[in-house]
């Protein structure tokens, strides 16, 4: 049991796969003494990425704290941070370093996590990434906050499988589900020195690699890729992210799901070209080596048209600006190989 008598929990959560992971210790009747989220001012500055718990922690009497920046670094938050008295600080799902001062207040313990295929991956959108890389497995692991990204002492590990119908959504919950039972087992260890903090050169992780953040806007589709990729990359944005989109005659479309209709290499086809208008929201669509039916959601004044064809990027190119955008922020923290070499 990861409460008793003798241990408070605090959650500090603003993103869909903390608000999974919350949910979960609740159903399973943990004791949650707090919850700290962000104010509507800095909720709304983030956007899409982020998710509130506030609703879910009133409904259960939990007291919800609104934090005045992502990075806590304001007095407002050291002021909350002040009044909780909890035993332990669980981050799950921050997406910021906490700090020092905040962190050597508690026990505080994190979750990470990346494609099994990743040497100790790091950084953001794991979720995200695994699914668009094809994973069939996720690791990830409990660890003791410090001072580095995800760098403390681990304290349990754990891997679940991937399916071919998973999606961002139901992944969040698979990991969100197995996350609590890898924290009942942390807190079933009675040794507390696990809960030592350590500094980054104390912990030596060998050769970590990371995950570059993804933005909104890196969700647009290269038809020209293959089907069982495109399969992939829909289903890894899909609800409650923005969802990958297209573009056809200046209107943009959402492509809320997708499944592969046909794997053909004999035949020849025009990648975004629609082959069939099933109804005015489902088509299906060539890709570089098939056929894949979309659900959309967009402008309802276009009216789709066999032989449409939908606009493309280049992916290498949508990969490279990510690349870059990490590089320029991060300049000393690697990109992972298998995201490099990826196409």
């Amino acid at each position: 049991m990861l409460y008793s008598d003798d241990m408070s929990f605090t959650v500090l959560t603003t993103t869909f796969n903390g608000h999974f992971m919350l949910q979960e210790l609740l159903h399973r009747g943990h004791s949650v003494h707090s919850v700290v989220g962000l104010n509507q001012i800095e909720f709304n500055r983030l956007g899409s990425e982020r998710y509130s718990s506030k609703n879910l922690a009133q409904s259960f009497g939990i007291r919800f704290h609104e934090a005045n920046t992502y990075n806590l670094s304001s007095e407002l938050d050291r002021v909350i941070f002040n009044s909780i008295k909890s035993d332990y600080l669980l981050v799950l799902g921050w997406q910021r370093i906490v700090p020092s001062e905040i962190f050597h207040q508690f026990k505080s313990i994190g979750i990470h996590g990346s494609d099994k295929g990743i040497q100790f991956g790091k950084g953001r959108s794991p979720q995200n990434w695994a699914l668009i890389l094809g994973a069939h497995s996720f690791e990830f692991s409990a660890f003791s906050i410090n001072e580095g990204i995800d760098s403390g002492e681990i304290l349990q590990t754990s891997e679940i499988a991937i399916s071919n119908n998973d999606d961002i959504q139901s992944l969040h919950f698979k990991v969100g589900k197995e996350a609590v039972n890898l924290l009942e087992l942390v807190f079933e260890n009675s040794n507390r020195k696990l809960f030592s903090i350590k500094s980054d050169e104390e912990v030596k992780v060998e050769a970590p690699e990371y995950l570059p953040k993804r933005e909104p806007s890196d969700g647009e589709i290269d038809w020209s890729r293959q089907t069982v990729k495109l399969y992939n990359f829909i289903r890894a944005l899909s609800h409650p992210y923005s969802c990958a989109f297209t573009t056809l005659h200046g209107s943009v479309f959402r492509i809320l799901r997708s499944k592969v209709i046909c794997e053909d290499s004999s035949e020849r086809f025009l990648p975004g070209r629609v082959r069939h208008c099933i109804s005015s929201s489902t088509l299906v669509v060539e890709c570089s080596d098939g056929l894949l039916l979309i659900e959309v959601s967009g402008d309802s004044r276009v009216n789709f048209a066999v032989g449409d064809v939908f606009s493309s990027v280049d992916f290498a190119i949508q990969m490279q600006r990510i690349f870059d955008r990490h590089q320029k922020k991060y300049p000393q923290l690697p990109i992972a190989k298998r995201l490099l070499s990826f196409s």
